[in-house]
């Protein structure tokens, strides 16, 4: 199914932006969407007084020619390699991860590059998940080889525990699969103190999903299933003493791990952004982080009215 919706890209001028806009591209060929190329400048930049731009006018421009070649390349580098999609280029205020955010509000997926290609591992994995915990579309970090793009071999991972994963998780790793025509492997990270849990497994043991053996997010997964028939599952349940590295091991050979969230709370967030932190630092393919609510203008998602275009 087509969806006419832009995938957004963060670059930094770092080779990873420029992978990660390729891997977006790729997926926009198959799917027939436009690919918006975002380049966040810091806020010192934009937010100066007149005395300041009087006083350092030429240094403030010649970043923005700096920012606005970071664009234009990336958007090249995309044109070359996938000429008959739309793609298009901007700079916008920051901050990075609520300017990203906003820009990535009525798009189907934002994509940034790989950790280490950022403004180091730990300014990368805290910008991958503050993107993630305010965008209202699923947000996808680019990790892997390099010369590695969508194809139909192999598997899309999907992250499940017992509370079940995120409706929006399971329709995404579904759609990508059926997409690209791979099949699908759904990954139970059973914790040691999941005890209080074991009861929603056996539920879900009792409804076995097309034959294929037990999953949490029945629903989910029924529905996922009546909507693409030809995508085909399988399922591991591993016992572990933290979700992200059973998910990272599952994920050796796989194109594509999908995972969800589970709300907003002070300490359900504290221990997402932990996983997600492994997830991004540690996994063997690209990672897409599905928000389990898609409501735009959330204030906790968003702090700022607009994210400034600075060139438009």
């Amino acid at each position: 199914m087509a969806d006419s919706r832009k995938i957004v890209v963060g670059v930094d001028g770092s080779r990873a932006g420029v992978v990660a806009a390729l891997w977006a591209a790729s997926v926009a060929d198959k799917v027939g969407c436009p690919i918006r190329i975002v380049h966040v400048l810091p806020e010192d930049l934009y937010r100066v007084s007149a005395e300041m731009v009087i006083k350092q006018g030429a240094v403030i421009a010649r970043k923005r020619d700096a920012a606005r070649a970071i664009v234009d390349d990336a958007v090249a580098a995309v044109g070359q390699r996938h000429p008959n999609i739309s793609s298009s280029g901007t700079i916008v205020a920051g901050p990075t991860s609520t300017a990203l955010a906003r820009v990535g509000r009525d798009a189907q997926m934002i994509v940034l590059g790989h950790p280490r290609g950022l403004d180091g591992p730990t300014s990368a994995l805290s910008i991958a998940a503050d993107v993630a915990s305010r965008a209202s579309c699923p947000v996808l970090v680019r990790r892997g080889p390099s010369w590695q793009y969508p194809d139909n071999k192999r598997p899309v991972v999907l992250g499940v525990d017992a509370d079940g994963s995120s409706e929006q998780a399971v329709m995404s790793a579904f759609e990508y699969a059926d997409r690209f025509g791979a099949p699908i492997r759904a990954v139970h990270a059973h914790l040691p103190d999941d005890s209080d849990r074991d009861r929603t497994l056996r539920r879900a043991d009792a409804s076995s999903v097309a034959g294929e053996g037990a999953m949490p997010s029945v629903d989910a997964f029924v529905a996922a299933r009546h909507r693409f028939p030809k995508v085909q599952v399988t399922q591991e349940v591993a016992r572990v003493n933290h979700r992200a590295h059973a998910l990272a091991a599952g994920s050796v050979d796989a194109q594509l791990l999908v995972v969800g969230t589970h709300g907003r709370g002070r300490v359900t967030e504290t221990l997402y952004r932990s996983t997600t932190h492994r997830l991004v630092g540690h996994s063997p393919c690209p990672i897409l982080i599905c928000p389990t609510d898609l409501v735009v203008g959330d204030s906790a998602r968003a702090d700022r009215p607009t994210a400034d275009p600075v060139d438009e």
